[in-house]
């Protein structure tokens, strides 16, 4: 499990920082919600429930 967090981590991440820069220059608009929800759902896409299940079972088992 702790390899597959580590992926969907690095992908997640990545993903949020190249989404932050397009944000910021103006490539995508944070006020539309048509840009924010395909930012959303490429968070989805990458595994997002999957990586917070794992974290949260890590967590409980502390």
């Amino acid at each position: 499990m702790a390899g597959e967090a580590a992926t969907l981590q690095t992908n997640i991440q990545n993903y949020v920082t190249q989404s932050n820069l397009e944000f910021v220059t103006g490539k995508k608009n944070i006020d539309s919600d048509q840009d924010w929800a395909a930012y959303l759902e490429g968070l989805n896409g990458l595994g997002l429930q999957r990586y917070l299940q794992i974290q949260q079972q890590a967590y409980d088992a502390q």
